[in-house]
């Protein structure tokens, strides 16, 4: 049996220097100055910069917007008038742009549209007047940063599919007269035909009309379906105030509505009910 031998080792004290220590704490008693204990950290927090800045707060404001063109595109046609109305003020009437200048109806509804910090635009087919908007700024070179940040509330999307946001599905696209006639009880003043004839004889009242009249069947409309998505409705839903539609309906009888016309399925143009193309857009009928 081999035999082991028995390994001792020795330990020697080493100094160490006081100096080189850093506490971590000192009781009271060492620092008789103070109550309560000090501690030391060799990683200082941060100092806090923005502890006395408050997040801005942004206040949703929106703006309901209508155009009237002569066409549907672009570089077709043209826009003729705007109107829009903001949503943020209860007390507020449509503002109604109408001129021969379509530099001047984008000039003056932009500069009005950022001068009142809006937040979302709404609208029904909104991204029809967005892209159209869009384009004809594009056209005359007047960008608008403003503009094209604003969110989008869609009210024809709403009751296509009841929500905001879109919702996949193969509804047909509802027209803005058939929803207000059959909840408001209202509709369009006149054919999209006899809109572009007014302009053309420079009846720029009855396009102001019209687009009152447009503007409070989406109002309208849209107040409906917030009234319906609200955890705690109104009793009533606050009613609008027409600034043109009813009077010039009243003063001219003889221009209200168009019987006997049939509506075109591409830009819902009225026609008349022996015409086979539509005299807007051209589609057959």
């Amino acid at each position: 049996m081999a035999e082991t031998s028995e390994i001792q080792i020795e330990y020697e004290p080493v100094e160490v220097n006081q100096d080189l220590i850093i506490p971590s704490q000192v009781s009271s008693q060492e620092n008789p100055a103070t109550d309560q204990d000090i501690t030391f950290s060799l990683y200082p927090s941060e100092p806090d910069y923005y502890s006395e800045f408050e997040a801005p707060q942004i206040t949703r404001r929106e703006l309901l917007i209508n155009i009237e063109t002569t066409g549907l595109l672009p570089f077709e046609s043209k826009i003729i008038s705007i109107a829009y109305l903001d949503l943020s003020s209860p007390n507020a009437v449509p503002e109604i742009i109408v001129s021969d200048d379509e530099q001047t109806i984008i000039e003056e509804f932009l500069y009005n549209l950022e001068k009142g910090n809006y937040t979302h635009l709404v609208g029904w087919n909104l991204s029809f007047d967005y892209r159209f908007i869009f384009g004809v700024a594009c056209l005359y070179r007047r960008p608008s940063p403003k503009f094209y940040d604003l969110k989008l509330i869609d009210v024809q999307q709403m009751y296509q599919q009841v929500k905001e946001a879109y919702v996949y599905g193969f509804q047909k696209a509802d027209k803005l007269t058939e929803w207000a006639q059959f909840l408001l009880g209202i509709g369009k003043l006149s054919s999209q035909e006899e809109v572009l004839e007014r302009y053309l004889k420079g009846d720029f009242d009855f396009i102001r009309a019209f687009q009152a009249r447009q503007i409070e069947m989406t109002k309208g409309l849209y107040d409906l379906a917030r009234y319906f998505a609200s955890a705690s409705p109104q009793t009533s839903i606050p009613g609008f105030t027409d600034v043109g539609a009813t009077n010039y309906e009243a003063n001219n009888t003889e221009n209200t509505g168009n019987p006997g016309t049939k509506q075109c399925s591409q830009c819902f143009a009225e026609n008349p009910l022996n015409a086979t193309t539509c005299s807007i857009c051209g589609q057959r009928l």
